[in-house]
């Protein structure tokens, strides 16, 4: 669980196809007058940048892999915020949608559309929000303006069951209103018209699957919200990969032990195509 990030490159790994996810993480949503926005971390203070200035960050990222990446490979760069603000609202997650709908927009203009696209993300978690303000920012990032990835934790989730609507509880010792459901973990990541899983695995806590696999507790609690959906609600999320950190799990220990989670249940997900990480600060 990260409470903070500065706004950092995330990249691809185990080599499934030619395509590229990083998620640039700028802090915490934010609002400057009537301008939406993000607190991100400068020099040790925080700074707000509207999401016209973000923008333009995330433009520049995507014309220097377009420059600079010679082999045709595909980039899909999400521009990130956390849920540690007092503005996880419907009306922010509508505005940064609407920026990343700007992105896509000017990658089309200047000839990178068939290599390059751009995508929202929220790291999702219950510890900073109640669980009413994440689901209205998930709600009101809409369908129409392009992905977001929640890359997030299932912080107190089970990792070895789930329960009909609305899922077991988890529990982390916060305020009802801070307590999350499975429900709510798939909603945020599957459930929300936009919204696709790249969950944070970076646990050391092995468990043995009923395979005779191993995995770890993060895996298996994403693996368990998987299952719910798929048993009691309208469809199986499919995690799309993992996040880590340096200086926990590698990056593919966690991509291991999510696709050891995802294949030893019925129905098996099959492939998991991205192992992101965070770089050393």
């Amino acid at each position: 669980m990260f409470r903070f990030r500065p706004a950092r490159s995330v990249q691809f790994s185990p080599g499934v196809d030619n395509s590229s996810l990083v998620v640039l993480d700028f802090g915490q949503p934010a609002l400057s007058g009537s301008t939406y926005g993000a607190n991100y971390w400068y020099f040790g203070s925080v700074m707000f940048a509207s999401t016209t200035t973000i923008a333009g960050w995330v433009e520049a990222y995507g014309q220097g892999f377009y420059q600079c990446n010679t082999t045709g490979a595909y980039l899909r760069v999400a521009a990130g915020v956390n849920t540690d603000s007092g503005y996880v609202t419907s009306a922010h997650a509508t505005a940064w949608a609407a920026m990343v709908a700007t992105i896509n927009g000017w990658f089309g203009a200047q000839g990178y559309g068939s290599r390059i696209s751009a995508a929202g993300g929220l790291d999702a978690e219950q510890a900073w929000a109640a669980v009413s303000a994440v689901r209205s920012w998930a709600a009101g990032y809409g369908s129409g303006n392009g992905a977001y990835y929640d890359f997030g934790s299932a912080d107190g989730c089970s990792h070895s069951s789930y329960a009909t609507y609305p899922g077991l509880q988890c529990p982390d010792g916060r305020p009802p209103a801070y307590t999350w459901y499975q429900d709510d973990y798939w909603y945020v990541s599957w459930g929300a018209p936009a919204a696709f899983p790249l969950p944070e695995v970076y646990d050391s806590y092995t468990y043995t699957l009923p395979n005779g696999n191993i995995t770890d507790y993060m895996a298996n609690q994403w693996e368990m919200i998987r299952l719910y959906g798929y048993h009691y609600k309208t469809s199986t999320p499919i995690l799309q990969g993992t996040m880590s950190t340096a200086g926990a799990i590698s990056p593919s220990a966690a991509w291991t032990d999510l696709y050891n989670s995802v294949n030893a249940y019925s129905p098996a997900q099959g492939n998991v195509t991205y192992a992101t990480y965070i770089p050393a600060l």
